[in-house]
């Protein structure tokens, strides 16, 4: 099992080398020759102090992204399943204390028709969502729910066609995984949110399954048991000082990577939004545009080969700037709310921006990037 280095990280924050130093770990890094954890330390403390080495750092992560990925740029859905939720977390609109927030479960039928809208809008890569909810953990319905997904791909997704299906939910058990592996899925994501113990169990009170901060950490260890080897890991930048956690990922997914056997298929930094009828309402730490782009720029240092996952809580001319410098993978449409697509509700668990898909994908190609995994003129 992982065992977070909390005093070592801690002790990297302070390193800054010269610029010497900071030009040979660049030139170094290729996609079969990653930095370490010691090189994304250097390389963040070279970034903050110096507007070069800022500068050099986005560049060479644009050129590597580049050297894996040329310009193309995966394109995923959200898909939430339900909104009901146990856990009580303080920055999020879907806590159980949220009155104010309409609640719904999808049922079967309404499931199966929303994944058909997504699909029918070309979309390829669909990520289901979905809280701590008692009616899907009851009954193996999130084993359902993964298996009507799985259906209704083979059934619209032609054969020759790149496609994926991701699950995120809550810390799922050996028996749970087991049953998901079987329903057809073949990829996990979770964000940790923060790796400061003592944030997080301030941000999650106790009592609540997701305050069980060990046992999240842990859950890969039990994917990847399970035969479920791609994971997508992040933390919620603004939640806690965003370098610290920055550097336990990279750490984390070392670990997965090299120790476990996973395939690091993304790295998330959602950043903190407003979430209506959350207990906190603006960003305890809080993370600029800038610090956003050498964030990026580091994943993509640390993780060559895996996707640095971008997202619609951005405006467009952030993620253009994020694109260039490491990112590889974002949303465009996008509703945070159960069976958002086929019945639009204004309601979610944050604010975002839903762009809409083939104005953006057309803003992409201007752009000069190749969007992928999405197919245009499905009906």
């Amino acid at each position: 099992m992982y065992n977070l280095p909390e005093n070592r990280i801690i002790k990297l924050l302070d390193w800054n080398p010269g610029s010497t130093v900071v030009n040979k770990i660049l030139e170094s890094i290729s996609p079969d020759n990653p930095a370490d954890l010691d090189e994304i330390a250097y390389l963040l403390g070279a970034g903050k102090s110096d507007t070069k080495n800022y500068s050099a750092i986005i560049r060479q992560a644009g050129e590597l992204k580049k050297s894996v990925f040329g310009n193309t740029v995966k394109i995923f859905i959200p898909l939430y399943l339900s909104n009901v939720c146990v856990n009580r977390c303080l920055y999020c609109g879907f806590n159980a204390d949220n009155v104010s927030m309409p609640r719904k479960t999808l049922t079967d039928e309404e499931f199966r028709i929303e994944m058909e809208t997504v699909l029918g809008l070309g979309y390829r890569v669909i990520e289901l969502v979905t809280s701590e909810s008692p009616a899907v953990k009851k009954n193996h319905r999130l084993a359902d729910f993964v298996g009507i997904a799985a259906d209704v791909m083979s059934q619209k997704v032609a054969a020759d066609e790149d496609s994926q299906l991701i699950l995120m939910s809550w810390l799922l058990s050996d028996d749970e995984f087991a049953m998901v592996r079987k329903a057809g899925l073949e990829n996990f994501y979770l964000w940790q949110e923060t790796y400061s113990r003592q944030i997080f169990m301030k941000l999650h009170p106790e009592g609540t399954p997701k305050s069980a901060f060990d046992e999240r950490i842990e859950v890969f260890d039990k994917a990847v048991g399970s035969g479920i080897k791609n994971v997508g890991i992040g933390i919620l930048y603004g939640l806690a000082p965003w370098e610290f956690d920055l550097l336990a990922l990279i750490d984390h997914g070392k670990y997965l990577q090299n120790e476990c056997g996973a395939n690091i298929d993304a790295l998330g930094l959602p950043r903190f939004k407003h979430a209506k009828g959350a207990m906190i309402e603006k960003a305890p730490y809080p993370v600029t545009d800038d610090d956003l782009r050498l964030a990026v720029a580091l994943y993509r240092l640390a993780f060559p080969k895996s996707h640095v996952f971008l997202n619609t809580r951005e405006k467009l001319p952030l993620l253009l700037k994020l694109l260039n410098g490491g990112g590889s993978e974002m949303n465009i449409a996008c509703s945070v709310y159960p069976g958002g697509y086929t019945n639009p509700q204004r309601d979610g668990q944050f604010d975002v921006y839903n762009y809409p898909t083939e104005k953006t994908l057309k803003w992409l190609k201007e752009n000069g990037f190749q969007p992928a995994y999405i197919r245009l003129g499905e009906k």
